[in-house]
């Protein structure tokens, strides 16, 4: 299961001589890992920008803190269903995971290398061309309708879960509150999101499917095209009320994006689910006039080249990365790591036990 690691053009170590000296003293990270720099930090995780000793290519690492997941179970179960998850995902529109491990206090993941996440170019304010705007659009569409072809929600489309990588390409991830599911199954009350980019079916605790992640796709082209928050408040009601009104209006966007995009993005803001663009099938999305031209074909089989190369990466500059002081005694009690088995990449390797739990509602 998973992707097969593979070296990155970004990997020669000339460009980082200084590791050579640190691999000779010994002083490596887990796994054959060293890490760079923190580039930043995530729910629940902090991710590191690290090279392979053994072929010097470089990838992200996504490391989480054990203490952190035993102090909930829903924490836990949401950590264990999202590797169950991942494990079977390879795509290039998605953020694939090479393998994940765990040392005796934390888990690690390590992932395709990322310049950076979509809201910290919007946090630098950062004007996408329409051009750019619709390579996005379309790399999160095709991303969505290959989850969608593996019965996979992601329920957390936001900004901080697109990620760019250092040629340009756009990835979804942060599948923290993912989830697999059927047309059969009862999931009103496993409802989970982050304010203000849950959509209505969500907030009102229904049966949700993968037409909810197009109301998510909705709210991060508004927010990509005008740099704004679409919707600011923390209270699910006033929020609520809102959707059930709300339509996007030309002139809250820059002159440059046409009446197509906004038509666009107010059919996916619809309500009712079954009123969204795409709720026929993803072909409705890709033949709206505003990706009239745009080369589908291209972009799935890898030809067309991203219309722009990130020209700086997102880092931690704030020295967020924390030593937590770790209870060794409750940390290292078999019952607790015990947990964790079969955290090691693959959906096969999931104890029985595990994958009862997180079968069921969580939340």
């Amino acid at each position: 299961m998973g992707v097969s690691c593979s070296q990155s053009k970004y990997s020669t170590y000339k460009k980082y001589p200084r590791l050579v000296k640190e691999f000779k003293s010994g002083q490596v990270f887990a796994n054959g890992l060293f890490k760079i720099e923190l580039q930043f930090t995530g729910e629940l995780e902090e991710v590191w920008k690290v090279q392979d000793k053994s072929n010097y290519a470089i990838y992200s690492l996504h490391e989480r803190n054990k203490a952190d997941l035993i102090k909930s179970k829903c924490l836990y179960n949401l950590v264990i269903r999202e590797n169950k998850i991942m494990a079977c995902l390879s795509s290039n529109f998605i953020l694939n995971v090479h393998n994940s491990f765990q040392e005796e206090i934390a888990l690690y993941r390590t992932s395709d290398y990322i310049a950076g996440r979509l809201s910290f170019y919007m946090s630098q304010n950062y004007v996408f061309s329409n051009e750019e705007l619709r390579y996005i659009a379309a790399s999160i569409i095709l991303g969505l309708e290959y989850l969608s072809s593996k019965k996979v929600i992601h329920r957390n489309l936001r900004p901080e879960n697109i990620f760019i990588t250092p040629n340009g390409k756009v990835k979804i991830g942060g599948f923290l509150y993912s989830r697999e599911y059927n047309e059969t199954m009862s999931n009103s009350m496993d409802s989970i999101g982050t304010a203000g980019y849950m959509a209505p079916e969500i907030i009102e605790k229904q049966n949700h499917d993968p037409l909810l992640d197009l109301y998510g796709l909705g709210i991060v082209l508004y927010e990509a095209a005008t740099l704004r928050k679409l919707f600011e408040d923390t209270n699910p009601e006033k929020v609520l009320t809102k959707m059930a009104t709300f339509k996007v209006e030309k002139k809250g966007f820059p002159a440059m994006y046409s009446e197509d995009l906004v038509h666009l993005i107010n059919r996916l803001l619809q309500f009712k689910p079954r009123r969204r663009i795409g709720a026929g099938g993803f072909d409705e999305i890709k033949s709206h006039k505003w990706f009239e031209n745009f080369d589908w074909a291209g972009l799935k089989n890898g030809k067309l080249q991203p219309p722009f190369e990130p020209e700086f990466e997102e880092r931690d500059t704030l020295g967020n990365s924390q030593k937590k002081k770790v209870n060794y005694s409750l940390i290292r009690n078999p019952s607790i790591q015990s947990l964790f088995i079969g955290y090691q990449f693959g959906i096969d390797c999931v104890s029985t036990r595990g994958s009862k739990e997180f079968e069921n509602n969580i939340v």
